[in-house]
């Protein structure tokens, strides 16, 4: 059947055509069409002959004030802004959307949604001092000992090849990326304990990274001294 067809494909379908088709058979457009139909699938949906006609709504294409708009829209989009501001809005609530709050200790208007629901603060104040999630009783208030010197922070970085433990940035990549010479950060987050098992080298990404989720960086970086001390031997 396939042979026969590919062979004779041509004749086939002439055949097909003068069976279904006719010349005299005609839409009112002028298009060729079958020879059971009245009209072609185009005018067959318009107007009244569309299957979705409700008494010529798809015939309205004005707004009220005038205006074009779509024929599914009762208004056109200015007469809708227009209509369902403030009172007139269907999530109007109690007008907490028109006034104007402040933030509580810088004074900058924030929206109503951080007013109501965020402690009355902008997002700069809400994360300072003891509103930060990171806030420890009376440690941020601490000054670094005289012990933590310059050269205590050289001999660190000595000791870690001037590589960052985390990341791999070298002192020379940090100059040129932040400007500045590697951080030496303190494991415990006791500004106190100068121990050099207590110091690692850091980027300044890596050292503020380690402010978050304190316990899981205090583990690495204990796991990472531990094999700065023994395999390489440090004393």
């Amino acid at each position: 059947m396939n042979k026969y067809y590919l062979k004779n494909k041509i004749r086939i379908l002439k055949q097909v055509r003068e069976n279904h088709y006719s010349q005299n058979n005609r839409c009112s457009c002028g298009k060729l069409i079958l020879n059971k139909s009245i009209r072609c699938k185009s005018c067959a949906k318009k107007g009244e002959l569309n299957n979705e006609f409700i008494n010529g709504n798809t015939l309205q294409t004005k707004c009220v004030c005038g205006k074009e708009k779509d024929y599914r829209a009762k208004i056109c989009v200015d007469c809708y802004i227009k209509f369902n501001k403030g009172k007139n809005h269907g999530s109007f609530l109690d007008g907490r959307t028109l006034e104007k709050y402040q933030c509580k200790n810088c004074k900058k208007e924030i929206s109503w949604q951080s007013a109501i629901y965020g402690g009355g603060r902008c997002r700069s104040c809400a994360m300072k001092g003891e509103n930060s999630f990171n806030w420890i009783e009376d440690r941020n208030l601490l000054d670094y000992p005289d012990e933590f010197s310059a050269e205590l922070k050289e001999q660190i970085r000595k000791r870690d090849n001037h590589i960052c433990q985390n990341c791999g940035m070298t002192e020379e990549e940090h100059l040129i990326v932040i400007g500045q010479i590697l951080s030496v950060h303190h494991i415990d987050y006791d500004k106190k304990n100068c121990n050099k098992k207590n110091l690692i080298t850091v980027c300044m990404s890596c050292n503020i990274r380690a402010n978050y989720n304190r316990n899981y960086w205090q583990d690495i970086y204990i796991n990472k001294i531990k094999d700065i001390y023994e395999n390489r031997k440090v004393i």
